[in-house]
């Protein structure tokens, strides 16, 4: 899966203040709290930074750039080493959906099995009345054909609607097959992955 790699033109949050932390990370505070920024064991959130400080004789210098979240607590986040002058001046951040280009990944999966006995199983007569479940796609708004690549608005999801998906750490069902288990009885087989 794919998502669109542009620079935002709207941001999410007014930097405060900047500083070092360690030798070879950057606190960034920001002016509200970063809650919907932190980290799971699963996720990381990208982020947009525009920074611009001054070291007190030159002009200013803006720094522009893509960063993953690496710790995030009240209001502010941490991220990898970038340059700046002593004085900051003012910034902003935007939380971005992670390009992931067009490729496969071994990942783990795991199946959920669901048993149907017919005439028992409240609504089950025959094979015709298991319901069957809808398998991820990623579908194009404007042609409803299946794509591989997620856009900010012309699919669905969008690449931010599948950005929260792997930020809640959500599964997906990729594969869903119906079959007859023994006798009479019926299973749904639904195999799903988690958001990555």
């Amino acid at each position: 899966m794919n998502a669109l790699f542009f620079v935002p033109t709207t941001f999410d949050f007014t930097v405060s203040s900047l500083a070092l932390e360690g030798t070879d990370k950057v606190k960034v505070t920001c002016s509200a709290s970063t809650a919907s920024l932190a980290t799971s064991a699963n996720y990381a959130p990208r982020i947009y930074l525009t920074i611009t400080t001054n070291d007190g004789v030159n002009p200013d210098v803006t720094h522009s750039g893509y960063y993953e979240v690496e710790e995030q607590s009240g209001s502010y986040v941490i991220v990898s080493l970038f340059s700046f002058e002593s004085t900051f001046v003012s910034g902003s951040l935007t939380k971005v959906p992670k390009p992931t280009g067009e490729k496969t990944l071994t990942t783990t999966a795991f199946i959920d099995n669901t048993f149907y006995l017919p005439g028992v199983t409240a609504g089950i007569t025959t094979i015709d009345d298991v319901p069957e479940i809808t398998v991820f796609e990623i579908t194009s708004n404007s042609t409803g054909n299946v794509v591989n690549t997620l856009s900010s608005s012309g699919t669905t999801p969008t690449s931010w609607e599948y950005e929260q998906m792997r930020q809640d750490g959500d599964y997906m069902i990729v594969k869903s097959e119906i079959r007859r288990y023994k006798g009479n009885i019926l299973e749904r087989i639904d195999t799903k992955v988690r958001a990555r």
